[in-house]
């Protein structure tokens, strides 16, 4: 009768240590889980500075090329500011159109990363 008990306790014992380990195990993969989501993450905001770093370089540079025009004096170029500003605005528009899944796919790139 004792080795019955005995082996009734110790298949009790061996099922909650393989569910103890179940439950490890999937702590380990949603732990892991996490970890790659909250990396892709942070190098899709990493990546959406340095787009928004590269539209004002290319902001100032446009307003710089419209606003630079020998054939005008200073006084005609501060006038013609404003102007060159919105084109130059809409410029970078169009150049932030053709960027924007650039962050998803740094996104996905990173969460797929071993």
């Amino acid at each position: 009768m004792a080795t019955a008990t005995s082996s009734a306790e110790s298949k009790k014992s061996d099922k909650k240590k393989e569910e103890t380990e179940k439950l490890m195990d999937a702590m380990t993969d949603a732990s892991k889980e996490m970890n790659k989501l909250f990396r892709a993450f942070l190098f899709a905001g990493l990546e959406t500075i340095a787009l928004n770093t590269d539209l004002a370089r290319k902001f100032v540079d446009k307003l710089y090329e419209e606003n630079n025009r020998e054939d005008l004096e200073v006084g005609d170029r501060i006038m013609n500011l404003p102007r060159d500003m919105a084109e130059a605005f809409i410029y970078t528009l169009k150049q932030s159109n053709e960027m924007q899944g650039k962050v998803i796919d740094k996104f996905y790139e990173k969460y797929k990363e071993d």
